[in-house]
């Protein structure tokens, strides 16, 4: 499977970057972001509140098995602050950490982000998710719909990658443009379309 992420991902950057400025975030499964900093408690129990039963009970087995305090759980995961919309919020960008690992977000090739709105208003923050993806790789663009920065997610099967573009409509992130990369007869052609985004 890396293997064949090693010959897609340039055709990936090619659907990304030519139609768009240089992305302001690049996270990938098993890669560590430029930036990447230790998210504050609140930030990691607003992600936390958000995930399903099945999710939680298997992330305090992680803690137990690494023999981390509840207290201390936000050190297995990793946020990066993006640029700023307005003056009373920001957008993290959240990942589960390479190390200390814990599988919980991860799968066999893909592991699950989230984009966290903080809010601060009259010194008091509270905290919103944007949106929880998956996804072998993932981009932040500087372009803006809906108020927040454009998504590409990209992901992967044994012999193709779809990435689409996610723009924020008011609501949620959906997908907008999609475009398959894939290397067939046995690595001999290379196929690069437009595809139908799955909404």
């Amino acid at each position: 499977m890396m293997k064949l992420l090693k010959y897609i991902f340039p055709f990936i950057l090619i659907f990304t970057h030519t139609a768009f400025a240089e992305p302001i975030l690049t996270a990938s499964t098993e890669s560590v972001s430029v930036g990447e900093k230790l998210p504050s408690p609140s930030l990691i129990d607003a992600l936390l509140s958000s995930v399903q039963e099945n999710d939680s009970v298997l992330f305090s087995e992680c803690l137990n098995e690494l023999h981390i305090q509840n207290s201390r759980r936000n050190i297995l995961f990793k946020a990066i602050a993006m640029p700023r919309l307005n003056q009373s919020e920001i957008v993290y960008f959240v990942r589960p950490a390479l190390k200390p690992y814990c599988s919980t977000f991860y799968g066999a090739h893909v592991f699950r982000y989230w984009l966290i709105v903080e809010k601060t208003v009259s010194s008091r923050k509270t905290y919103r998710i944007l949106h929880a993806g998956i996804g072998d790789s993932c981009e932040i663009l500087p372009i803006k719909h809906g108020g927040y920065f454009d998504i590409v997610e990209t992901n992967c099967t044994a012999i193709r990658c779809v990435s689409a573009i996610m723009h924020y409509n008011g609501r949620e992130y959906k997908p907008f443009r999609c475009k398959e990369s894939g290397f067939f007869n046995e690595g001999r052609e290379q196929i690069e379309k437009e595809v139908p985004c799955s909404h």
